[in-house]
């Protein structure tokens, strides 16, 4: 499978549009097909979209288990990789845990009301 930048924005639109469902089911579709480093990469990017659904829905323990897993994965990619900026994104998920922890009302305000999108696709690196 070869991840395309069209293929990448067309996902980053769906989760960066609060559309967490849709963009679960956009990333799961390409990681049935895919493989190696491509497929733990979606994976990550599945379980980005999980764990803000459950965020938005109210659920920080199903929130943070899935950012976590997430993170866990994205430790493993540099700093930019099929078209993400991944350094930004574990960044902003690490001070999304940081928000947690300080005032779980006030993170899921923010994520109802897209001020977090955190994929941001890069053109270039």
């Amino acid at each position: 499978m070869n991840l395309t930048f069209e293929i990448i924005a067309k996902g980053s639109k769906l989760f960066n549009e609060n559309n967490y469902f849709e963009a679960h089911d956009f990333f799961e579709e390409l990681w049935m097909d895919a493989t190696g480093d491509e497929k733990l990469f979606l994976q990550a990017l599945i379980q980005l979209a999980v764990g803000h659904f459950h965020l938005a829905s109210g659920n920080k323990k199903g929130g943070v288990s899935q950012l976590t897993k997430c993170l866990d994965k994205l430790e493993r990619f540099p700093s930019n990789y099929c078209f993400v900026n991944i350094n930004q994104l574990r960044g902003q998920i690490k001070l999304l845990f940081n928000k947690i922890d300080d005032d779980f009302n006030e993170i899921f305000s923010d994520i109802r009301a897209n001020k977090i999108p955190l994929i941001n696709e890069v053109k270039s690196y």
